[in-house]
């Protein structure tokens, strides 16, 4: 048992470790094409990577305005919110069980 969940941990680090590498290796790729329009199916599709200078995809869409500390603050209410949500459940469920 102990063994499999040695296994199972490695298997999750080498996963991890590929991920990080595909997400970098993407970051590369599309630095490289930062103002070139290409496209993938003509007069349809294009890509045409731009920069995110909006901190977020909802204010860029809509032009909300919103600045980089709203953003901040938001990401960190959602990140107390998430732990004490998860903390709630764990508790929940070590209870029912």
């Amino acid at each position: 048992m102990n063994k499999l969940i040695k296994n199972k941990d490695r298997t999750i680090k080498v996963m991890i470790l590929v991920l990080v590498m595909l997400d970098q290796m993407i970051k590369i790729i599309v630095k490289a094409y930062y103002g070139i329009k290409t496209p993938i199916i003509k007069d349809i599709l294009y890509f045409a990577p731009v920069l995110n200078d909006n901190y977020s995809y909802i204010n860029s869409l809509f032009n909300l305005g919103w600045s980089r500390i709203f953003h901040i603050l938001l990401v960190v209410f959602i990140l107390f919110f998430s732990y004490y949500a998860f903390k709630y459940l764990e508790a929940r469920t070590i209870k029912i069980q």
